[in-house]
């Protein structure tokens, strides 16, 4: 995640020429909060962090889970499995421009957020 003064900038730091999301602090701060009140992801499979990952994640029965935003650049996240692997998968809107995230990834990504590390700092905050 890279803040800039107007946007963040999302990607998979493992994968920096892959996918990638560009949105609004206020989108980005939305989407930091709902997850900072949602409950962590207790899977029955993990993937190692050495196990590559797919680029593509089937979640045509999935649910998708997102804040009460009505823009239509919103993030929203869901869990789904590849093989027998389950992955958090991120995306923007309704796009088909998919981040895949392991469940150890998603899990640091949820403390962290919990923690306070990817809220928009006061300065910025305050401008929007």
């Amino acid at each position: 995640m890279r803040l800039g003064y107007d946007k963040v900038e999302i990607r998979d730091s493992k994968n920096p020429d892959g996918p990638h999301h560009v949105v609004s602090l206020e989108i980005w701060r939305e989407f930091v909060h709902f997850v900072q009140k949602s409950a962590l992801h207790e899977a029955a499979t993990d993937v190692a962090s050495s196990d590559p990952k797919p680029d593509y994640v089937d979640t045509t029965n999935s649910v998708w889970l997102k804040g009460e935003s009505a823009c239509p650049d919103w993030l929203e996240y869901t869990f789904a499995t590849s093989g027998k692997i389950e992955y958090a998968v991120l995306r923007r809107g309704l796009g088909e421009n998919y981040l895949v995230f392991t469940l150890a990834e998603w899990s640091a990504f949820v403390e962290g957020a919990r923690g306070g590390e990817f809220n928009v700092p006061r300065r910025l905050a305050a401008a929007m």
